[in-house]
């Protein structure tokens, strides 16, 4: 996920916001469908859907809430109440924030 929101805080095109957003959403795929055989990997088949309900549930969750705190971070970066601002200039701030939440949970 960090190497989309790198390719879309770098490159400031419209076709550059397109890509990182399909590899975000590839990863954010890759991990719904490895939970279930992480899971059952390490904690086997008795605590199968408690654990990939305890983890999906949190995604959700956390999804809720940093998608508050980004929205927060992007509407400071717009000067003056009801303008708009496009691109990676706006953006910078949230990229680099999902950036770092990416570091720390390595």
């Amino acid at each position: 996920m960090m190497v989309g929101y790198i390719f879309m805080l770098f490159i400031n095109t419209n076709t550059s916001l397109m890509i990182g957003t399909l590899l975000i959403g590839f990863a954010y795929g890759t991990f719904q469908v490895s939970n279930t055989y992480v899971n059952n990997y390490y904690f086997g088949v008795s605590t199968l859907g408690q654990n990939s309900g305890s983890v999906l549930f949190m995604i959700g969750v956390s999804i809720l809430f940093l998608g508050f705190v980004t929205g927060k971070l992007y509407d400071n970066q717009v000067e003056t109440p009801g303008s708009i601002c496009l691109g990676a200039l706006c953006f910078a701030y949230v990229f680099w924030f999902n950036i770092a939440l990416g570091l720390i949970s390595i």
